[in-house]
């Protein structure tokens, strides 16, 4: 008799951590699916550890600022077309000595 409640307490066990496996696995892939809102346009780099982020919003774009401790939003980007890369890096030069101009002046 006990070793019938021990094998069923290890079969028990073994079903529980399998069960527990598949639905986390399953939470994980639910929740990156789906649509989104949001997407990260672009990503540069302006010194160790701190980047500048283009980030489209709901058809808006936006400039972020960050680094490892916090992502600072900065300004949204109005008229901008998404187009080859010559084109996204002189109107993001456009808009980043305009952000850098307006900083000056506070």
């Amino acid at each position: 008799m006990q070793y019938l409640e021990v094998i069923f307490l290890l079969i028990s066990f073994v079903a529980v951590l399998v069960v527990a496996f598949v639905v986390t696995k399953n939470i994980g892939r639910l929740k990156s699916s789906g649509q989104k809102n949001m997407h990260i346009i672009e990503v540069l780099p302006v010194a160790f550890g701190q980047y500048l982020y283009i980030i489209e919003v709901g058809g808006a774009y936006h400039l972020f600022s960050g680094n490892k401790e916090r992502l600072v939003y900065c300004t949204q980007l109005e008229d901008i077309e998404i187009s080859p890369p010559e084109q996204v890096v002189k109107e993001f030069d456009k808009y980043f000595n305009k952000f850098i101009k307006d900083k000056d002046k506070e």
